[in-house]
């Protein structure tokens, strides 16, 4: 009966250390994955931002729009995403007052400075090269949105140059979502 005993006391230990464990390692594949499917679904929102900006410097040039009023609708479009920062954009356009500029500017900042830490945390979440890919388009992403709102808001020097190279890099790099795609669906059956 001791032996018994014994077997059963070093089985109860050992199941007492190994379900822990493997509920923490699957908790830990989810914790993960969750934070991949973010980051990707942020890729996504910025490569169709791109997308639609392309179409729109399109239907814009048919209509030879000023080069101010060509930058208020990337801004317009890029404040479309947000149903209430759209509203303030909106209200800004027929406001005088440098405040309200400045509210609305340190708004977007923080936007994107959010966006851009998580697009930032890639680097721990996939390999090297979704994250250059990532990185790329977090810095090409920010000067667009930066060039565009201070040249909007603060009448500030606009390079089209800046706007062409997120709008080219968006459009010509689309197919790397499919490598998101088959990456996290990998993770997902290993899970």
């Amino acid at each position: 009966m001791g032996i018994m005993s014994l077997i059963i006391s070093i089985f109860t230990a050992i199941g007492a250390i190994i379900v822990p464990w493997l509920i923490m390692s699957k908790q830990n594949k989810i914790a993960i994955y969750d934070k991949r499917f973010a980051i990707y679904e942020q890729v996504i929102r910025i490569i169709e931002f791109g997308v639609d900006a392309k179409e729109s410097i399109n239907q814009i040039v048919d209509k030879k729009l000023t080069l101010e009023q060509l930058m208020q609708a990337y801004l317009s479009l890029w404040c479309n995403q947000d149903n209430n920062l759209y509203i303030k954009y909106k209200g800004l356009l027929n406001s005088n007052s440098s405040e309200d500029r400045s509210e609305f500017f340190i708004e977007i900042s923080n936007i994107i400075q959010q966006q851009c830490i998580m697009l930032s945390s890639a680097r721990f979440l996939f390999d090297k090269k979704l994250f250059n890919y990532i990185e790329e388009l977090r810095n090409l992403y920010r000067s667009f949105i930066g060039n565009i709102t201070n040249a909007v808001l603060y009448a500030e020097v606009y390079s089209h140059e800046r706007t062409e190279k997120f709008i080219n890099f968006s459009v010509e790099n689309q197919d790397k979502l499919k490598l998101f795609d088959k990456y996290l669906m990998l993770e997902m059956k290993n899970s």
